[in-house]
This record gives structure tokens, C-alpha cells and sequence, in this order.
């Protein structure tokens, strides 16, 4: 909790910092952003415990969505005033990068280091692929809410889904509908009176 604490009051301190750079010239946008981002941000701040690996995989695309629009507004700012160069068509060098965290975004060099490595060697598909597991998750989970008619105990099917193990999404949804599904209604046919927790939708 106290981790949590000291990232928000980070977070805080870097808005308040972007907020009274003398470069914007209207608050206008700024202002439509953060009314749209509250209520899109609030009732996902009141999911339930057992949807939080949805929330954050949802955050994630959020993120990765705002830094594409922030990329592609600096594209036109800078295509507008004719002065684009190497770095912002993205034809820049790791050293590059590692020089622009180290010296202007102030990380250290071996998290500098951590990051141009993972984006551009190790594992460059790994910040899209929150997304795409998100959104395969999701597709599974309908299927099931209506093989099971809308009752759906959510417990134990996340508990299913972590028995799994690290399986491709069509093999975990061929699980869950071969053998999660008919078992929660054979469980319902011997005992009728117990309902399954009503799913959550999106």
C-alpha cells in the first residue's frame, strides 16, 4: 500500500510538472482529456478483486493508446513547422534512445539500458501483446457467459483459467468449454437452488 502511495504522489508531482510547461498555449484539450479519463477511470477503479488482471490489461492499452496519439500529435506539430528530423520519423539509433532516457527523461543508464533492449531486441511485441491477450480473454469469456446462460461463478472460473497453466488462447478456451462449462452445469443439475455469481460485463 505504501508502494502505491509514493506512485500516485509521483504521478501527481510528473502532471503537475507537465501541467505549468510554458510550451502549451491552451488548456482547453487538457481539460476535455481528464474529464473523459475520469469517468472512463473511475468505475474501472471499483472492479472487484477478480477482475483486476482485466483493469490492468485494459490500462495498459489505454497507455499504449495515449502515447500514440501523443506521437502522432508531435508528428503533425513538427510536419507543420517543417523541421522534422531523424528522431521524430523514428529513425533512431538505440544509442539514441539511450542517450535521450539517460540525459533528458533522467533514468538511470541500466534501466535505460533494460528498455531499449526490451523495445527493440528481447521482446518488442510484448508491450502489444497485453492487448491482444486482453481481448482474447474477453472473447473466451463471453463465449462462456452464454454457454452458461449468464450465470457465471467468477472464482471458479479464474481459478480454472490459472489451473491452465501458460496455454495458447484457442487450447484455454477449448479447455473451458470442454470441461470448465459442462461441469459447472452438471455441478447446477444436482444442485439447482445454487446460483452462479452474476457475470460482469464490460
Amino acid at each position: 500500500r505504501k508502494g502505491v502511495r509514493t506512485g500516485e504522489a509521483g504521478m501527481v508531482l510528473a502532471v503537475v510538472g507537465t501541467l505549468v510547461n510554458q510550451g502549451i498555449v491552451s488548456y482547453t484539450w487538457i481539460l476535455v482529456a481528464f474529464v473523459i479519463g475520469t469517468i472512463i477511470g473511475y468505475p474501472l477503479s471499483r472492479v472487484p478483486m477478480t477482475a483486476v488482471p482485466q483493469r490492468t490489461a485494459l490500462s495498459h492499452s489505454f497507455g499504449g493508446l495515449a502515447a500514440g496519439l501523443v506521437g502522432t500529435a508531435e508528428y503533425y506539430l513538427h510536419l507543420h513547422q517543417g523541421d522534422l528530423s531523424g528522431f521524430q520519423m523514428g529513425a533512431i539509433t538505440p544509442e539514441d534512445a539511450m542517450r535521450i532516457l539517460t540525459q533528458e527523461v533522467g533514468e538511470s543508464e541500466a534501466m535505460a539500458t533494460q528498455e531499449v533492449q526490451r523495445y527493440t531486441f528481447r521482446t518488442p511485441g510484448q508491450a502489444p501483446s497485453y492487448f491482444v491477450g486482453y481481448s482474447r480473454l474477453m472473447e473466451v469469456r463471453e463465449d462462456v457467459e452464454r454457454a452458461l446462460g449468464g450465470r457465471l461463478d467468477l472464482q471458479k472460473y479464474h481459478d480454472f483459467i490459472l489451473a491452465q497453466g501458460l496455454i495458447p488462447p484457442k487450447l484455454l478456451r477449448r479447455s473451458l468449454m470442454e470441461e470448465f462449462v459442462p461441469t459447472q452445469k452438471a455441478a447446477w443439475a444436482m444442485h439447482p437452488s445454487v446460483p452462479g455469481t452474476p457475470a460482469i460485463t464490460r
